[in-house]
């Protein structure tokens, strides 16, 4: 079969590297990871939504990316669980500390 002249391969349009963003899957040539698109759209966001919320994504790489999410469930599922936790973990770190970190502590009063 041959090809179709000025068809695009998909193939490329997600990308993941050991090292890199942790190793989660990313939109190619953005900073973009699946993660971050599944988790507009678990808010509700449309594919359009989150094209207006992603500076630099397009709507076919949005929709290349629920694509691989949905072709990798599982494993997606589980890197997200293990993303939340680690937010969770770094997040009560920070707020059992408070040294150093002035963020919490910004009063509005004078």
């Amino acid at each position: 079969m041959s090809a179709v002249a000025g068809l695009l391969d998909i193939g490329g349009l997600i990308q993941a590297r050991p090292g890199y963003r942790g190793g989660s899957p990313y939109i190619n040539g953005t900073p973009i990871s699946v993660t971050t698109v599944i988790a507009l759209q678990r808010r509700g966001c449309t594919p359009g939504e989150i094209v207006a919320e992603l500076y630099g994504v397009t709507l076919w790489q949005v929709h290349a990316a629920l694509a691989y999410y949905f072709l990798n469930k599982g494993t997606m599922d589980a890197l997200i669980a293990a993303e939340d936790t680690a937010f969770e973990q770094a997040a009560a770190e920070h707020d059992g500390h408070g040294a150093g970190c002035s963020c919490g502590s910004i009063s509005t009063t004078t």
